[in-house]
């Protein structure tokens, strides 16, 4: 389940770039606000497909891509966090933007995530809050 769950989030992080690629984004930084207000919507919708039968997999792309968009499109990969001091790279956000649209499904409707990768989403949001490098 989790190499499936890879392959997803290399289909998100490569078909977004070539999305994106006809204008160079530009645009505020996500405030704490707007990223948890994203969080919330991606992980509402995680949920729902889950909830509709969608595969988790799949589900978890539902939840992801709108969260993903908007950062890259509004925000042109920028968020305002403390020693952040450039964009994230595509793939930074793609990383971030899946854990966080997971940890919120988690609060919403954790009984249809597996265990395991509860325990793994948890495990990497405890190591990034320890310090662990930022990107």
């Amino acid at each position: 389940m989790i190499k499936s769950i890879l392959a997803s989030l290399v289909v998100i992080a490569a078909a977004a770039p070539a999305g994106f690629a006809q204008k160079a984004p530009v645009g505020k930084p996500a405030t704490l606000d707007e990223m948890n207000t994203y969080m919330v919507m991606g992980g509402s919708s995680m949920c729902e497909a889950l909830q509709q039968g969608l595969a988790f997999d799949k589900a978890v792309q539902v939840g992801a891509v709108g969260f993903y968009g908007v950062v890259a499109r509004k925000h042109a990969y920028k968020i305002d966090q403390p020693g952040l001091t450039k964009p994230l790279t595509p793939q930074q956000l793609n990383v971030g933007v899946v854990n966080n649209t997971m940890l919120a499904a988690m609060s919403i409707c954790k009984d249809n995530i597996p265990k395991e990768i509860q325990d793994q989403v948890l495990k990497g949001a405890a190591a990034a809050k320890k310090g662990a490098p930022k990107p």
